[in-house]
């Protein structure tokens, strides 16, 4: 899924999601497709993978916090070793999921 065609990038830059409440609490994820004509000019954004590790965490805290998710919260405090506990689930579930692909070790 990493390699794209032109075709694919293209598509892949126009399609994107959003957020439809539901509810009070509750969100149904709508797929939308951006028209070609409205794009003037393009950025190619290059962050540092830690920044996005942490940006992850907080987002996923930052979830945790609305659902009231005590027991994640406890195991992954927004402190440094929340932080590495959450680096710690996320390779683990990684490695399950690579194990599972062929020609993968």
């Amino acid at each position: 899924d990493m390699i794209r065609t032109a075709d694919s990038f293209r598509e892949g830059c126009l399609t994107g999601e959003r957020n439809i409440p539901n509810s009070s609490e509750n969100y149904s994820v709508q797929v939308v497709k951006y028209d070609m004509g409205f794009v003037k000019k393009a950025i190619h954004l290059i962050r540092n993978p830690f920044d996005n590790v942490i940006s992850r965490f907080h987002c996923h805290s930052n979830k945790r916090i609305r659902k009231n998710d005590t027991e994640w919260l406890r195991n992954n405090p927004r402190n440094r070793d929340g932080f590495r506990f959450y680096c710690k689930e996320m390779n683990n579930n990684m490695n399950k999921i690579e194990r599972q692909i062929p020609g993968v070790s």
